[in-house]
């Protein structure tokens, strides 16, 4: 049965769980640090290099090297002007991966979607719920054009990346829309399951086998995360802090999310290698199907968007 699929051992034993831990954990590190002012809990930052500033001077902390190598070449003074350190980090896995290979014993850092997810979860208290709302009904209206054909419903982590190589405001604005998505996964989940229980695989006496504890089931956890933090820095800290306050938290939080989304990133070069891919679309149908399929989809994003997001047809939503 489907209530049996959740457990209460799921909240430290569920990657989505530890995720909500690990954001929440180092927002209220954060707020703590800079309301009380007693301790610096500021991440390593590597400020930009080049022009005159020595690489040198960078160099410090001991953090993966690989995330370290991102940040680096992302800081230099040059390609700091034009190309996101998201890019960076997808070069720096992609190199690796399909040069020297990952390495037994790198392969179990190599963990993007948690990686992302702990990042939702910090970046969820920079978001104001106003945001959300604003945003709200446009989101919903990208989501269910796109989600119930199946499109984008599992690429958290490809819409995160996306968003970022564009820019913070971009960032936002895809977690945004994806964040609705995924809290429309369970849902439609639900309705699929049931769909199949009542007209595909009926039970002898007609009846349905599947409770409304799918969607809790089929909810991505994070998203709760996410939302939560959004809801205490709107509600709870901007009314007792003071909005600045709010900000000066934001920045230290800021840092960690960043490098939470360098891990996420570059795990998603290390995971991406050619030759595999090409063995497995040998034959052409495969590589057909999914290019017929994406573009399918990228298609139907794009006029969702359009028609919601490009001021044409609706006012644009207005985000703080």
């Amino acid at each position: 049965m489907t209530a049996d699929k959740s457990k209460l051992s799921d909240l430290w034993k569920k990657e989505d769980w530890l995720a909500v831990w690990i954001g929440f954990i180092l927002i209220i590190a954060a707020a703590v640090s800079v309301i009380t002012g007693s301790f610096d809990f500021s991440a390593a930052k590597f400020e930009t290099w080049g022009n005159g500033v020595s690489l040198l001077n960078q160099l410090n902390g001991a953090l993966f090297v690989l995330a370290v190598i991102v940040r680096l070449i992302s800081a230099e003074f040059t390609l700091n002007r034009y190309l996101e350190w998201a890019f960076w980090a997808l070069i720096v896995g992609l190199v690796v991966s399909n040069t020297v290979g990952v390495p037994n014993w790198l392969r179990p850092a190599v963990q993007t979607e948690y990686y992302i997810k702990a990042g939702l979860v910090i970046m969820g208290f920079s978001v104001l719920f106003s945001n959300i709302v604003n945003f709200g009904l446009y989101g919903l209206g990208i989501a269910w054009i796109v989600t119930p054909i199946g499109g984008t419903v599992d690429s958290t982590r490809a819409v995160t990346v996306a968003g970022t190589v564009l820019g913070e405001k971009a960032q936002t604005v895809a977690v945004l829309v994806k964040s609705i998505q995924n809290i429309l996964i369970g849902f439609i989940a639900f309705a699929v399951a049931v769909f199949f229980s009542t007209h595909v695989e009926k039970t002898a006496d007609g009846k349905t086998n599947v409770s409304a504890s799918e969607i809790w089931h089929r909810l991505p956890k994070f998203i709760i995360g996410f939302f939560a933090a959004s809801l205490i820095a709107s509600f709870i800290f901007v009314p007792n802090v003071g909005s600045e306050t709010v900000s000066a938290i934001n920045k230290v939080l800021n840092q960690y999310k960043n490098w939470a989304f360098v891990l996420a990133f570059t795990s998603i070069g290390l995971d991406t290698n050619f030759r595999e891919i090409k063995e497995q679309f040998q034959g052409g149908k495969p590589l057909i199907l999914y290019v017929v399929g994406q573009l399918f989809n990228i298609v139907l994003t794009f006029l969702a968007v359009y028609l919601l997001l490009s001021g044409k047809f609706f006012p644009l939503p207005t985000l703080a």
